[in-house]
């Protein structure tokens, strides 16, 4: 095994006070892969690939491998600093790429194949990626690739092209000694709005960011635990757990490209999975699979979810139904991304039922390493325990301090990252997301949050979806319409009979003026409800 060589010498001293005398041993994603290897070289990792089914191998057999790609990249002529793409599902192959592309120097650069076909083109040509790794379910996106791509000089396949693009090459490889400062990864936002823009992580904010949420109160994984990462890798380096997993020993589970309810839930069955990270829509589709099949999923005990609000019944459901722990979770492409958790403390677990699943469904508490706050339109901050909702802003180690290649000034406050989110806080820290900024409604003079008729609607059995857009009103300036997929679209619950149902459980101001049907909700390259493209369906220019 080769490792990075830090030095034994301090770290240079600035003053003030006296320097301490530790060793200056930089944080590099080099030294998780050496780690797992040493460590926990028989733990395993399974993953489900299109050429061979599901493929298990060892930490150390991986190590191997990651060594054997680095020694093949550093021949094709991959240098420190360039940008290597992949547009990959979880497969062990793309976890491979992870730890060899950032280990040896470059950046690791994770492509959504969900998004369109001119937002890729845009990104690699803004990223200026020289080699783009590919799963075979994604190759017709590099159709054409090396004419549209200025930048690439490579297309390798994540099949037999990959395997024999390593094959002669030794599975000993020294890692570089490293500025941890140095780029490691890079992830572009959707771009819902304008062009994707990215956020490059260095090596310290990623190993910072993997040593905090594996703690107790975020992840709390353990080498006893079986992770299945349903969250894609593509998506804002996989939540982290491609590196988190690795530092706490954990069996890995890399479920591929089908992510519906009983592709997971077989899984979990199959490798005794006890932990899972992932968006809403993905666990609605396994809780719907195991209402209507009967089936049990005994080993899981708990669940991160973020990427959108958390229903209360599903949190309610899941722990009702199935004894799963639902953790509701906040983040963004921006903070690497895990900023909140919501694990309960003492005071918290000894509420009744209902004051727990009200606690669960809040985003939680930051976690060490980022510090959050909420600000008003004067910019002032404003104190736990309001009633008051304000812009959530962000800093921290693993936060972004500007966009690559992008002068997006705006999005800072003197230091802050601005969230573009709308948060209150309670008395005991616990952060709860009631808006995004674009999505919020006001309604003569009052704010109405989207996401509280959104997780009402999603409380009555008859629907499976739901989200809630801004109508333009000429007397009250705007009005919530709700937008509902019904559980059972060959007989969907009446508009009246869900008007009722919110009527008991908000205010009337705050219901719905209409309640519309669709089969289906259009869905995000990130698992979010796409309500911008309703509400331009719906209202256009007048939105």
């Amino acid at each position: 095994m080769t490792d990075p060589a830090p030095s034994a010498a301090p770290a240079p001293f600035s003053g003030p006070g006296i320097p301490g005398l530790m060793m200056d041993w930089p944080l590099l994603t080099s030294t998780i892969t050496a780690f797992m290897e040493e460590n926990f070289g028989d733990q395993k990792i399974v993953s489900v690939v299109d050429d061979l089914g599901t493929f298990t191998y060892t930490y150390a057999e991986c190590a191997a491998r990651v060594k054997k790609l680095a020694n093949a990249l550093k021949a094709a002529g991959v240098k420190p600093g360039d940008r290597v793409a992949t547009i990959a599902f979880n497969t062990h192959r793309h976890f491979e790429i992870y730890h060899a592309v950032s280990g040896m120097g470059a950046v690791c650069h994770t492509l959504n194949p969900r998004l369109s076909a001119e937002h890729i083109d845009y990104i690699i040509n803004h990223a200026e990626d020289v080699i783009v790794f590919a799963d075979p379910a994604c190759m017709p996106l590099t159709q054409n690739g090396m004419e549209r791509w200025k930048s690439v000089r490579q297309i390798i396949e994540l099949a037999a092209p990959y395997e024999e693009f390593i094959a002669d090459h030794p599975a000993e490889f020294a890692w570089p000694t490293l500025d941890e400062n140095a780029a490691c990864a890079l992830c572009y936002t959707s771009g819902t709005t304008g062009n994707p823009k990215g956020a490059l992580y260095s090596h310290r904010s990623t190993v910072l960011h993997a040593i905090c949420a594996a703690g107790a109160n975020a992840f709390g994984l353990r080498a006893t635990d079986v992770a299945l990462s349903v969250v894609p890798m593509f998506h804002v380096n996989g939540w982290g757990l491609p590196y988190t997993g690795p530092i706490c020993g954990a069996k890995l589970v890399l479920p591929g490209r089908v992510l519906d309810g009983p592709a997971i839930t077989k899984l979990v069955q199959d490798e005794g999975v006890t932990l899972s990270v992932g968006v809403p829509t993905v666990w609605q589709a396994v809780l719907d699979h195991l209402t209507s099949s009967g089936e049990k999923v005994p080993t899981l005990k708990s669940v991160f979810i973020g990427g959108s609000a958390v229903p209360p019944s599903m949190i309610d459901r899941f722990e009702a139904e199935h004894g799963v722990d639902i953790v509701h979770a906040w983040g963004m492409t921006e903070l690497s991304p895990i900023g909140t958790v919501c694990k309960l403390d003492a005071t918290a677990e000894a509420q009744d039922r209902e004051g727990r699943i009200a606690t669960k469904s809040k985003q939680g508490r930051a976690i060490y390493g980022i510090e959050l706050r909420t600000v008003d339109d004067a910019g002032e901050r404003i104190p736990h325990g309001s009633e008051e909702g304000g812009e959530l802003q962000a800093r921290g180690p693993w936060v972004i301090s500007a966009y690559f290649r992008a002068d997006t000034p705006d999005s800072f406050d003197n230091g802050w990252f601005r969230t573009g989110d709308v948060a209150i806080y309670d008395n005991r820290a616990h952060m709860q997301i009631t808006d995004r900024i674009k999505d919020v409604i006001k309604s003569g003079g009052e704010w109405i949050s989207s996401i509280d008729i959104e997780n009402t609607l999603m409380g009555h059995p008859e629907v499976r979806m739901a989200a809630c857009v801004a109508k333009p009103d000429p007397k009250w300036r705007e009005r919530p319409v709700a937008i509902v997929a019904a559980a059972n679209p060959d007989a969907p619950p009446s508009a009246e009979s869900l008007q009722a149902y919110l009527a008991e459980r908000l205010p009337k101001w705050q219901c719905p003026d209409e309640i519309l049907f669709r089969a289906d909700l259009p869905i995000g390259p990130t698992g979010k409800i796409l309500k911008r493209q309703i509400r331009d369906e719906l209202y256009g220019d007048a939105a």
